[in-house]
């Protein structure tokens, strides 16, 4: 969320607390509102290259086939599926505007020279994960791109883009639109529990486990996960698995801590911590059994010498799509040298009907993946 002009929040021109529209405690207060919510939105980017925004739309079709009848009034509307998610926004590339928290430009920097790799970013017509604030990581192609130059700006361009969702490269859509949300939903209990776990005093809550880290950072974090080889690269259900564990032992503190002495007033102080720490540990175990849902199991083929990418899909055999996908760092090579280790998926890949033949191949019989 982009901050226009040298203040970052006003509350309309020429009101000020001396003319009682707005006291000093509200204004302030507002304030830490609209920060607390900038913290808990990811950075806008394309290709890795953030973005300031004014507005980011989202526009979802149901593809619906209508059924109509002679004589009869109304009709039978059949769903057949939804249709691609369309995303537009418009990108002020300014001098002037001051980033949030969450985001990653530089200020100052916008025009020309960001200005300028997006527009590079914007003419490769290849698909890619654009970063929405809300939804993360949702893959897409640019349909249309309109660049604004106004007499009345001096310090840069507005421009308008347009992208639309595409298959993601291990089929189907981004389970970050498909899961309602629960990334957003576990960055804001993540920031909540960050925000409440320091203001609990050590006297009164001896059991709680140290922080050691930011919850909101991690689920900012998971934003970058969105394909089987993030998951095999980072190992993410394992380390859901370990933030998992210490949200656990967090609960299980304050429900020791329930029935001592105190209880009554723990329980008063412990409660907004408890909530956040409840939604945080939701969140987490339905990212955790979406990824498990979507990710689809990996086998590995060693090939026994110097060989190419095309003659492995040969030898395994699997789709020559699947293992530039997964091997986007044999895609620099034309050889693909002996001994090394090519990623495939087991449940699309043909199988040798000669056991033997396959074991030759190099082909190993045990899957890898989650």
């Amino acid at each position: 969320m982009s901050n226009v002009g040298p203040a970052q929040f006003s509350f309309g021109p020429g009101i000020s607390p001396a003319q009682g529209t707005v006291s000093g405690s509200d204004q302030d207060a507002a304030l830490a509102q609209v920060g607390f919510f900038a913290n808990t939105l990811l950075s806008f980017s394309w290709r890795d290259i953030g973005l300031p925004y004014t507005d980011v739309k989202v526009v979802l079709r149901q593809d619906l086939a209508i059924h109509k009848f002679s004589d009869l009034d109304g009709a039978d509307v059949e769903p057949t599926g939804r249709g691609p998610i369309e995303i537009t926004a418009k990108v002020p590339f300014l001098n002037h505007i001051a980033a949030a928290p969450s985001e990653t430009w530089v200020s100052g920097d916008n025009f020309p020279s960001q200005f300028q790799k997006f527009w590079a970013a914007v003419i490769d017509r290849s698909p890619a994960y654009l970063q929405h604030p809300i939804f993360g990581p949702v893959y897409c192609v640019v349909s249309h791109a309109e660049v604004d130059l106004k007499a009345t700006t001096r310090d840069g361009v507005y421009v308008d883009v347009t992208w639309i969702e595409t298959f993601e490269p291990s089929g189907g859509v981004s389970p970050n639109v498909q899961g309602g949300g629960q990334l957003s939903a576990a960055t804001q209990a993540g920031v909540d529990l960050d925000t409440l776990l320091p203001t609990l005093p050590a006297s009164a809550f001896p059991q709680l486990p140290k922080q050691n880290f930011s919850f909101a950072q991690f689920a900012r974090n998971l934003q970058g996960v969105a394909n089987q080889v993030s998951l095999l690269e980072y190992q993410t259900v394992g380390k859901l698995d370990a933030v998992i564990s210490q949200v656990q032992t967090t609960l299980a503190a304050f429900s020791g801590l329930a029935k001592g002495p105190f209880a009554s007033g723990q329980s008063v102080l412990q409660w907004p911590t408890r909530d956040a720490a409840d939604r945080f540990l939701s969140s987490l175990n339905s990212i955790r059994q979406s990824l498990l849902a979507t990710g689809q199991q990996t086998s590995i083929y060693v090939p026994k010498q110097d060989t190419s990418l095309v003659m492995c899909a040969q030898t395994i055999p699997a789709p020559i799509g699947d293992l530039m996908n997964l091997n986007p760092s044999l895609l620099s090579d034309i050889v693909v040298p002996q001994f090394t280790q090519v990623r495939y998926y087991a449940n699309t890949a043909s199988s040798l009907v000669n056991p033997l033949a396959r074991a030759a191949a190099g082909v190993t019989g045990t899957g890898q993946g989650f």
